[in-house]
C-alpha cells in the first residue's frame, strides 16, 4: 500500500503564495545535496541576479561572522541567496543545515508575480492573512514575536522542535508522527516584495541580517 509523508510547518497562511515560501528552503536543500554548489548549473554568478529578474533585489550588507555568500539561485518569481560558513558540498551539506553549522538563506519573493497579481494587499495585511492561523500555544513554543525592520513590518520565530512530519498510508491511516526540527526564521513585507531570512542560528542574529538589507520599495 502507498505510504505518504506530510511535513507540517510550524506556521499557516492563508495564501498559496506565503505556503510555496515556506516549502522554497526544502527545495534548495534538495538541490545541493545532490552536487557541489560549485559544479550545480542553478548558482549564477554574483552580477547576472539583479538584472535577470524584473523585481528589486538587495543582498544584507552583513551576515554572521564567517559566512559568505554560497549560491544564488533564481525563478520567475523569487531570488534565493544562500550563505555558508565553509564551502558546499554534497559531502558535508547535512551537517551544513544541522543546528551546530547552520547556512543562512535569503529569500526574495516577488508578490506581484511578474504584475499578475493587481490586487496586491498592503504589507501589514499580508503579515496578518500569514499569521492569522497561529495559535497562542504554537507562538509561545516558537518564541514568537511582531517586528520592525527598517520601518517594514514582519515577524520573526526561534528554532525549535514544532514541525511534525507525518507518515500514512494512502488510505489516511497514521503510521507515525513524529517532530521535526524547524530553523529560525524572520520575514518582512515591502510593498511588491518580501523577504525571508532564516537558518539555525538566533532570530535576533536573522534580524540583524535583515536589517542590514537595503529596502529598495
Amino acid at each position: 500500500m502507498e505510504k505518504r509523508k506530510t511535513l507540517v510547518l510550524g506556521i499557516a497562511s492563508g495564501t498559496a503564495l506565503t505556503v510555496a515560501i515556506v516549502f522554497a528552503v526544502a527545495f534548495v536543500f534538495q538541490n545541493f545535496s545532490e552536487t557541489s554548489a560549485v559544479d550545480k548549473p542553478i548558482c549564477l554568478p554574483d552580477q547576472q541576479i539583479e538584472s535577470a529578474v524584473p523585481f528589486p533585489v538587495a543582498k544584507p550588507a552583513w551576515v554572521p561572522a564567517g559566512y559568505s555568500l554560497q549560491c544564488e539561485k533564481i525563478s520567475p518569481y523569487q531570488v534565493i541567496m544562500l550563505y555558508s560558513a565553509k564551502p558546499m558540498t554534497s559531502t558535508d551539506f547535512s551537517a551544513a543545515i544541522s543546528k551546530d553549522a547552520a547556512i543562512a538563506v535569503v529569500v526574495v519573493n516577488d508578490e506581484t508575480l511578474g504584475g499578475q497579481n493587481t490586487n496586491l494587499m498592503t504589507p501589514q495585511q499580508r503579515l496578518n492573512d500569514t499569521t492569522r492561523l497561529l495559535t497562542p500555544e504554537l507562538k509561545e513554543k516558537m518564541q514568537f514575536r511582531y517586528i520592525t525592520v527598517n520601518g517594514h513590518p514582519g515577524w520573526a520565530r526561534e528554532a525549535g522542535d514544532y514541525g511534525t512530519l507525518t507518515t500514512q498510508y494512502g488510505n489516511g491511516t497514521v503510521i507515525s508522527t513524529e517532530q521535526t526540527q524547524e530553523p529560525a526564521r524572520v520575514q518582512f513585507y515591502l510593498e511588491t516584495t518580501e523577504y525571508v531570512i532564516t537558518g539555525f542560528r538566533p532570530a535576533d542574529e536573522l534580524i540583524k541580517v535583515a536589517e542590514s538589507i537595503p529596502t529598495i520599495n
